[in-house]
């Protein structure tokens, strides 16, 4: 209708705390596991630890077709957390003094029963009497239900309110829509009942959002202090600022020092002893807790035998600077669906890859340093290299046509090429090659290859005729050394 028209007018724009290479890197390595299990969703975030920034926040769900999309912000869509809630259930019991990291449970080789229920760990593995650290290594839902009932047993409410203190009963604060609310249920509720209290205690009959699991986690890291996750910097009209946003800390500590300490030796403990040592790297360390949970959401039903695998964690243990959950649903029948092969690989990735981020905290100043120039040396795929050669009429040391891999190198008033030797568990030189070829060379080697910068391969930190193993990390600094300082 003629004069109704309203007329446009510029919206505001967010400044975010997301960084596009770690978004980039948590998106990937998602991407990855996803497909190759064939998951049904997904979500990866990543916080930075001192100020509750959200630093990535990756989100995929499959399509009938098999593919894959941003369907759903499942960071804070709600779900039984599993095995990554028992830290919360240690926290309680060491807090309140009711036990230390020595005190014996006896797991009776994997399962209690519990009236006409039964508690059973994920694994079989005919244990009897452990310490508390040893069953949170090993992730035992039996030990974890039998401490929380013994000892808050004659009063769960004591047990809800430390969950009131960690944040697990109310929204985040992160303010985007679509947030869930978390489902904890209380000794007075109607649903409560004989096992509401043990099953809690290893993360079942409660419903949690990711990004409250990991403020709890990045809360351990921080020293025992708790800031509220955050994905807006500022609101800016016309490059005006009309809002900016800052850490906020929430409450007092989440513990005692001594209760911190110990917490961390847990988490460290995972990933040195427990559930997660299948993905410990010697590069840096790194703490966390693997989580394996059946699924029951209404769509889904325990019987139906669908799990949600997950890790939460920080890096580096020592001095941790990122927080980081992973938690993918998998399909029925998943060949693959325990935690610790399913997200802590997901959580490593990223790990490596992030911590690769600063140079100067990797291990590459005990690198063969060479100097890469396109002037001075190439290296790559053999049938390139021999077209490149009949081109340029270079002269060739390696009389074989069949020569795999190869290297151009430049010299005054001559360039040759040599063959390169590959060999099963010696590192290669990749010196000068494009990441293309250096990546699939490594990979095809059973290595993990994490690349930095951008360019062709200037240092590489495993030195060429080294030894290496199956799932061995190599980091590949991209470009000149100089650019990367001594």
């Amino acid at each position: 209708m003629e004069g109704s028209e309203i007329e446009p007018e510029d919206g505001k724009d967010l400044v975010t705390t997301l960084d596009i290479n770690m978004q980039d890197i948590a998106q990937g390595a998602l991407m990855n596991m996803m497909v190759s299990n064939e998951a049904l969703q997904g979500t990866c975030i990543v916080m930075e630890v001192a100020t509750g920034k959200i630093k990535a926040i990756a989100n995929l769900g499959r399509r009938p077709d098999g593919t894959y999309y941003e369907d759903m912000n499942y960071a804070i869509r709600g779900s039984e957390p599993g095995s990554t809630f028992k830290l919360a259930t240690v926290l309680s019991l060491l807090e309140d003094g009711y036990a230390g990291l020595d005190t014996e449970v006896d797991l009776e080789q994997g399962e209690w029963r519990v009236g006409t229920q039964v508690v059973k760990d994920s694994e079989k593995h005919g244990r009897n009497r452990v310490t508390l650290k040893e069953a949170f290594e090993l992730s035992s839902n039996v030990g974890m239900a039998k401490l929380i009932s013994e000892y808050y047993g004659r009063n769960p409410q004591a047990f809800i309110d430390h969950l009131e203190r960690l944040g697990l009963t109310g929204p985040t604060g992160l303010g985007l829509k679509g947030e869930t609310a978390p489902v904890v249920h209380r000794p007075s509720d109607r649903l409560w009942s004989r096992t509401s209290l043990p099953w809690m205690g290893f993360g079942y009959g409660i419903s949690l959002t990711p990004l409250h699991t990991l403020t709890m986690y990045n809360a351990v890291a921080n020293g025992g202090r708790m800031v509220r996750p955050y994905l807006v910097n500022a609101i800016l009209k016309d490059g005006r600022v009309l809002q900016s946003f800052s850490p906020d800390t929430v409450g007092g500590p989440i513990c005692s020092p001594a209760t911190l300490e110990s917490l961390r030796r847990c988490l460290e403990g995972v990933v040195e002893n427990g559930t997660a040592k299948n993905v410990k790297t010697d590069l840096y360390s790194f703490a966390g807790k693997t989580g394996t949970s059946k699924v029951s959401n209404g769509v889904w039903k325990y019987s139906d035998k669908v799990y949600q695998s997950s890790f939460a964690g920080y890096f580096p243990a020592d001095k941790p600077r990122y927080s980081c959950i992973v938690v993918i649903l998998n399909r029925p029948g998943a060949a693959h669906f325990y935690g610790s092969a399913v997200a802590a690989p997901v959580f490593r990735e990223v790990a490596d890859r992030i911590h690769a981020l600063d140079v100067r905290s990797s291990p590459l100043h005990a690198a063969v340093a060479v100097r890469d120039s396109s002037a001075l040396q190439w290296s790559g795929w053999g049938p390139d290299f021999r077209y490149i050669a009949s081109r340029l009429g270079v002269v060739s040391e390696d009389s074989s046509s069949e020569s795999r891999w190869a290297s151009l190198t430049y010299a005054p008033a001559r360039s040759v090429g040599r063959r390169l030797a590959v060999r099963k568990g010696v590192m290669p030189t990749v010196t000068g090659m494009g990441l293309r070829d250096a990546l699939y060379l490594l990979e095809n080697l059973d290595l993990r290859v994490v690349p930095v910068g951008s360019g062709k391969v200037g240092i590489q930190s495993i030195p060429p005729g080294s030894s290496v193993q199956k799932g061995q990390t190599v980091i590949l600094t991209m470009g000149r050394k100089d650019a990367f300082g001594s």
